[in-house]
């Protein structure tokens, strides 16, 4: 049994000087990981705004004709200025319901009148009613999103 423990020692103590060394390979790994970053993006939105006071459709004689006028205030509550859209509409128990439309650009903070003339009988039951469509403006807002980033390192095995 001594012989074979100072043969392996006379191994090590040959390999420790001879600088043998035994055989490695080395393999390159991959990794992906995410990390965040800050982008900035563009939104459609459409305009903010208020109806001012309450939408009205008073009746009065222009000659012989009746006339219903339909009136709806905007107040722009944007930082943008933009066109506004208000469709009218007047529904009457005998005809088909008239809608008409008017366009109107509205600076930030400012407020303006639609109104509309509607040709009526006088004391016939009608529903008015009304929409406003802002325009869509484009926006930025700043976003973070994770992008994926791939790392590449090496291993040794020596065996």
């Amino acid at each position: 049994m001594k012989p074979l423990i100072m043969l392996l020692s006379l191994l090590v103590i040959a390999v420790f000087f001879t600088g043998c060394t035994p055989p490695c390979t080395t393999t390159t790994q991959y990794k992906t990981e995410y990390v965040d970053t800050q982008e900035v993006e563009e939104y459609r939105t459409p305009l903010k705004y208020e109806i001012v006071g309450k939408p009205t459709s008073d009746g009065s004689f222009e000659g012989i004709n009746y006339i219903r006028i339909g009136k709806v205030s905007v107040k722009n509550t944007d930082s943008e200025t933009g066109e506004f859209v208000v469709s009218q509409t007047i529904d009457t128990l005998k005809d088909q319901p008239v809608t008409k439309e008017t366009r109107k650009t509205i600076k930030a903070g400012e407020t303006l009148m639609f109104d509309e003339k509607f040709d009526v009988e006088m004391g016939e039951d009608i529903d008015y009613s009304y929409k406003v469509t802002p325009e869509s403006i484009i926006k930025t807002r700043t976003v973070t999103k994770q992008k994926p980033v791939t790392i590449a390192y090496n291993q040794t095995i020596c065996s």
